[in-house]
């Protein structure tokens, strides 16, 4: 048969089809295996199909205890789970917020407010769809974001007409507001419904609306949020809390002479966005200032909302809730640190009547008994049982008011070495805390550290070690695997290190962990390392493959948070940390002496970095 340009020009036609039918089945298998560091290297391999296997045998419940230990399973599963959450969502009656609400000052001012309702844009449309990720996992209506980006030029008005509707007050259409839970297991082997996270599934068109409202109320967040919350702040970062909370029990295991003692407590909130009382949140808006109609957007999107609960790829049935905020919903971060304002603001109160006492490490410290990042609370007061009674008292108000509830079983205390065992005693017993511990972790971090450096960070080698053996190792190439170690391996210690020295040791064990799984071919096989690790860590134009050096990158990391400090003094943790170390300087020139944090010793490192 000859060749002809008709058989060419068909050939090629059939190979750009092939092509394309194979990069959306890529896609299909990518976004099946709700993988975020692959971004490059292998396409539709046994990787992407190994990955969307392992995640669906993790997330499937085969049984679940009910609260009288009966086990609930087979087809009688989506009955009790949505049993279960509608009993969740369905509103307590909010009693005490009165009291609640009179503890919070009205913060935003007339101008906020005019930047808040100031008409709406089609840029804001555009520029919230842009932050939404393209591949995310899609809301009820099964659209992923990347559909209207690729389509704007032609569905685009439509979508910025119906949207704009919305934001200038008026009604939410029918089907956007319909939200998928999903159940994500938090430990390996769940038995009960609150081992699992409930995350919300939003549909993009909601996320659109939820964003621009979240962008505009983000901006004016710095100053109506008390400088003792660091979550979701612009401008505030979780290692401040981090680096407070650690100098500050760092004080209290240090304080042994005295007669009166220190306690730390850490609550724990249970479902705290699930519990969340719509009327309280809607009285401290109106509380804190904002506009009538600003309040009237924000309800309009918490209240209107449906759920479904997805459960071993079967659907319960509708939820109509009747409280709670969603985990996935855009705004709700930023609504849950303003219902948490009245909990703040009554310990302020308390501390203020003096009813209770926080710690002050030094003369020209401020004075601080909490610290909140999210639903992660950490009370610091005087141990007496007086100042446990009032916190206890507070804490009641609150859960009436809010719809939170606070989990006994996973709160803790510490208490400081001079407290006696009879106070002790009396401040669990008034709090119903049982557990007293050393070892706790505030915000994925520890809050004490003794001498052994390496013990205390065991966790996060474990944790590097964990993530990179496995089936994975074979499944992937070396570009793939190149990625891994980058993406994943070497990024998991970056946050310890962003506030700890890890010592040149530790970092060294990391590297060596790192290197061992990239010369591997087999599982738990050793190989030859045919080039050092300093080698490898060079960049790709100079022979190397671009790894991190960790201890280098540590350092560089502490020097990060020293040019913070001199940048920024006026954050609380800048105010802390000024008037303990360096009242009567700057940084740049405070020495290390007896007695410091380990945290601030690790921040003297970075010092000698930022001065080179």
């Amino acid at each position: 048969m000859n060749i002809s340009q008709e058989s060419v020009n068909r050939e090629h036609i059939l190979c750009f089809k092939l092509e394309r039918l194979l990069d959306q089945h890529n896609i299909y298998w990518k976004q099946r295996a709700h993988n975020a560091w692959l971004t490059k290297g292998d396409r539709n391999t046994a990787f992407f199909h190994a990955f969307a296997s392992k995640r669906r045998i993790k997330n499937w419940i085969r049984k679940l205890k009910d609260d009288n230990g009966s086990v609930v399973e087979g087809d009688q599963l989506k009955s009790f789970i949505a049993n279960q959450y509608q009993q969740l969502f369905t509103s307590s009656t909010s009693t005490h917020f009165e009291e609640v609400l009179s503890c919070v000052d009205p913060r935003v001012t007339r101008e906020m407010n005019e930047a808040l309702i100031k008409p709406f844009s089609g840029e804001e449309v555009w520029n919230a769809l842009q932050s939404i990720g393209d591949l995310k996992t899609r809301g009820a209506d099964g659209m992923p974001s990347i559909f209207y980006k690729k389509f704007w030029f032609l569905i685009g008005d439509q979508v910025k007409t119906e949207i704009l509707d919305v934001l200038n007050g008026g009604p939410m259409p029918v089907g956007w507001n319909d939200t998928t839970i999903v159940l994500i297991p938090k430990i390996s082997s769940p038995q009960l419904l609150k081992d699992f996270r409930s995350i919300s599934l939003c549909n993009v068109l909601y996320k659109i609306v939820s964003k621009v409202l979240a962008n505009r109320l983000k901006s004016i967040l710095p100053d109506i949020i008390s400088p003792t919350q660091s979550a979701f702040v612009p401008g505030r970062l979780i290692t401040d809390n981090v680096l407070l909370s650690y100098e500050l029990t760092h004080y209290l295991n240090a304080k042994r002479k005295d007669k009166e003692g220190l306690a730390a407590i850490k609550l724990d909130m249970s479902k705290a966005y699930d519990r969340v009382e719509w009327l309280f949140l809607e009285k401290i808006l109106i509380r804190m200032g904002f506009n009538t109609r600003w309040v009237q957007l924000i309800m309009n999107c918490v209240t209107s909302v449906t759920y479904k609960i997805k459960v071993n790829g079967g659907y319960t049935h509708r939820i109509f809730p009747q409280r709670g905020l969603r985990q996935g919903d855009p705004l709700s971060p930023y609504l849950f640190i303003l219902c948490a304002e009245g909990l703040s603001a009554m310990l302020q109160k308390a501390e203020q009547r003096g009813t209770i006492e926080g710690i002050k490490i030094c003369r020209r410290a401020p004075r601080i008994n909490h610290l909140f990042f999210a639903d992660d609370s950490l009370i610091l007061m005087r141990a007496r049982e007086n100042d446990a009674k009032e916190l206890k008292y507070i804490l009641e108000l609150y859960e009436q008011a809010a719809g939170q509830k606070v989990n006994r079983d996973k709160s803790s205390i510490m208490f400081s070495p001079n407290t006696s065992q009879e106070i002790r005693s009396e401040i669990k017993s008034c709090l119903s805390i049982v557990s007293e511990a050393r070892s706790e972790r505030y915000l994925g971090l520890p809050i004490s550290i003794g001498k052994s450096k390496k013990a205390v960070f065991e966790y996060i080698k474990k944790k590097v070690w964990s993530r990179i053996q496995g089936w994975q190792e074979k499944l992937l190439s070396k570009a793939s695997k190149e990625i891994l170690i980058k993406a994943i391996a070497q990024s998991i210690p970056a946050y310890a290190m962003s506030c700890f020295d890890l010592t040149k040791g530790f970092c060294d064990d990391l590297s060596m962990i790192n290197g061992r799984y990239w010369w591997s071919q087999l599982d738990k096989t050793h190989k030859i390392h045919w080039l050092s690790w300093d080698k490898l860590t060079r960049s790709k134009k100079n022979g190397g493959l671009g790894f991190r050096d960790l201890h280098l990158f540590n350092l560089v990391m502490l020097s990060r948070q020293a040019w913070r400090l001199l940048t920024s003094p006026n954050t609380l943790c800048g105010q802390v940390l000024k008037a303990r170390y360096f009242p009567n300087s700057d940084i740049l020139h405070c020495a290390p002496r007896n007695g410091i944090s380990y945290s601030w010793r690790s921040i003297l490192r970075g010092v000698e970095i930022l001065k080179e």
